[in-house]
């Protein structure tokens, strides 16, 4: 029934505008102009900045690139742990050279294939860094993950499980459990892909739908776009 229920609102949704899907995944349409952005994010869309180095619009993945699904910014609280991830809990001297930032969430249909019915939630961060601050945060994220390999305070486990899909980039698995009503939780993983393109970085997650878990294969998939978008918009 979960299913079903699911599906109902996600057909409400891209039918009419005005349903919202389970409150778990913050999928709106139009975020509240008072909303505040992520620690280190700019608080505009894509192609806004506080500093000199800006993240244009085309630098995100695109509706064409999705199944034709729109993007929208992504409110503060959407996976905030994700955004950039940090296993340990720590910031790392990159920070400081972080210039800007910008998130994209998406609704991406039929995300199981052909035949599917359910979508899943889409996330992009692209972060826009001075001097050699993209490589060092790749570098901290490598040893964050060596080093916090237990769960973390939060109860999520963080896995190394990939590198160089896109050049310099890792992949990793965010495991915790979740609320599915009446008390229960159940574990739910969510495959990561961050990558460097020059002093840009980008992260993509699947935050699947309702409890289900995210889709590697399709995080993969989406990884070298996500890449090639900067590479054409970033000179």
């Amino acid at each position: 029934m979960r299913w079903t229920r699911g599906f109902v609102v996600v057909a409400l949704l891209l039918l009419a505008g005005c349903a919202k899907p389970p409150a778990n995944q913050g999928v709106t349409n139009d975020p509240p102009a008072s909303q505040s952005p992520t620690p280190g994010e700019t608080a505009g869309l894509a192609g806004t900045s506080s500093g000199p180095l800006v993240v244009p619009a085309a630098a995100m993945l695109q509706p064409a690139d999705l199944k034709g699904a729109r993007t929208d910014k992504a409110e503060s609280d959407l996976a905030p742990h994700l955004r950039p991830p940090r296993p340990c809990g720590t910031v790392g001297p990159s920070e400081a050279q972080r210039d800007s930032a910008a998130a994209i969430k998406a609704l991406y249909p039929q995300a199981g294939g052909a035949g599917s019915e359910m979508p899943t939630v889409l996330i992009e961060l692209v972060m826009r860094f001075r001097g050699d601050g993209a490589a060092k945060y790749l570098a901290e994220l490598r040893a964050d993950l060596d080093k916090c390999r237990a769960a973390d305070k939060n109860g999520r486990t963080w896995v190394l499980t990939g590198e160089g899909l896109v050049g310099e980039s890792v992949q990793l698995s965010v495991t915790e459990r979740v609320e599915v009503g009446d008390g229960q939780r159940v574990p739910q993983t969510l495959p990561v892909i961050v990558g460097r393109v020059g002093d840009t970085v980008f992260m993509l997650t699947d935050l699947g739908w309702e409890s289900g878990h995210g889709h590697e294969d399709l995080v993969r998939a989406l990884g070298p776009k996500a890449a090639e978008r900067i590479r054409n918009a970033i000179k």
